[in-house]
C-alpha cells in the first residue's frame, strides 16, 4: 500500500480513457498528456494504457509500505526519495518505509508517476480514468487527498529501460499549435479570422481537465446569432458573447452553445495540456 501524505490540487488516477460515449454525455477523459503517460508506463514494461497517477503542478508526497519500481515522465519534475534527488531518466526503486516526493513543477502542468505492476483503481465503462465532475472511476471518483491509501496490483522491483531521447520539443513560454477551422468559423468577421492566426493568445489561471480560458484579440462575429447546442470535442475553441476564449480538453462537456471558431488538431492536445498560465499561444491553420 501507498499512503498520500501530500496531495496536489488536481492529482488523479488516469488511464487512456473511455472514448465512444459522447452520445451519452460522457467525455473520453484519460491522460491529459498521452505521450508522457505512455512513456512512463512503457519504461516499466506496463501496458501503455494502464492507470497511473497524473500529478498536477503542485506535486505530491507518497509513503511506501511495499517495495516497488516507479517511473516518472511528463513536465519537468524534481523527484526525491527520502529527500535525496533522483535521476528521472531511469526507473527508480522505492523500498518499504521510503518517502517519495515530486516537488512543485518548474515547467509544464502535468507529470506522470507509474508503478511496476500497476495501480488498483475503480472501473467505469471499461476505464479507470477519473471523471471527478461525475465522481466516476479512479480513486472513489475524485482527486487524491491527504491520507488516501493507494493499492498496487502486483508491486515489484523491475529492471526498467532508460528513457529514449525525446523527439518532443522542450518546454518554453511560447507555443505554436495547429488548428482546423471550426463549424462556425465563417460566422466571424474577416478581421477576426485573420487575428486567430496573427495574434497571440495568453493562458490564464483558469485551467482544469475540462478546459482552459485564454485572453487574446477581439474575435467578433459578423452578427450575433443563436447557435443550437452542438457537439464538442477536446480542443474546441469557443468564443463567448462576453469575449472569453475557452478551449476544451479531456473532461470537456460533450455539447455546448458557443460558436466554435476553431478545433485544435488532436495530436496537439498533449502540448496544450502543458501550457502554463501567462504563456502565449499562436495558432496556425493546418490544411485538411
Amino acid at each position: 500500500m501507498i499512503e498520500v501524505y501530500k496531495a496536489g490540487f488536481m492529482t488523479t488516477i488516469q488511464d487512456i480513457g473511455r472514448p465512444g460515449y459522447a452520445h451519452l454525455g460522457i467525455p473520453a477523459s484519460g491522460f491529459m498528456d498521452q505521450t508522457s503517460a505512455r512513456e512512463a508506463n512503457s519504461m516499466l514494461g506496463n501496458e501503455v494504457r494502464a492507470p497511473l497517477l497524473e500529478v498536477d503542478v503542485v506535486g505530491i508526497g507518497l509513503r511506501f509500505n511495499v517495495d516497488c519500481t516507479v517511473a516518472v515522465a511528463g513536465a519537468r519534475a524534481r523527484v526525491n526519495i527520502n529527500q535525496q534527488p533522483q535521476n528521472t531518466s531511469n526507473c527508480i526503486d522505492v523500498y518499504r518505509g521510503d518517502q517519495l516526493e515530486i516537488a512543485p513543477l518548474t515547467a509544464g502542468m502535468w507529470t506522470y508517476l507509474a508503478f511496476a505492476g500497476g495501480l488498483v483503481a475503480e472501473k467505469f465503462l471499461g476505464s479507470c480514468a477519473t471523471l471527478s465532475v461525475a465522481q466516476l472511476g479512479g480513486f472513489q471518483g475524485r482527486r487524491l487527498q491527504k491520507n488516501d491509501v493507494l493499492s498496487l496490483k502486483q508491486p515489484s522491483l523491475v529492471k526498467g529501460k532508460p528513457k529514449l531521447p525525446l523527439t518532443r520539443r522542450p518546454h518554453n513560454t511560447l507555443h505554436s499549435l495547429a488548428v482546423t477551422r471550426g463549424p462556425e468559423f465563417d460566422l466571424f468577421s474577416p478581421n477576426a479570422r485573420q487575428s486567430l492566426t496573427r495574434q497571440a493568445f495568453t493562458m490564464t489561471e483558469h485551467i482544469s481537465r475540462q478546459g482552459m480560458k485564454m485572453t487574446g484579440p477581439k474575435l467578433k462575429l459578423n452578427k450575433q446569432v443563436d447557435i443550437n447546442s452542438s457537439g464538442l470535442v477536446p480542443g474546441s475553441l469557443q468564443v463567448t458573447p462576453g469575449g472569453e476564449y475557452i478551449i476544451t480538453h479531456r473532461d470537456s462537456q460533450t455539447t455546448g452553445g458557443y460558436p466554435r471558431m476553431a478545433v485544435l488538431c488532436q495530436d496537439n492536445l498533449d502540448f496544450l495540456a502543458q501550457v502554463r498560465p501567462g504563456e502565449n499561444i499562436y495558432f496556425y491553420v493546418r490544411s485538411a
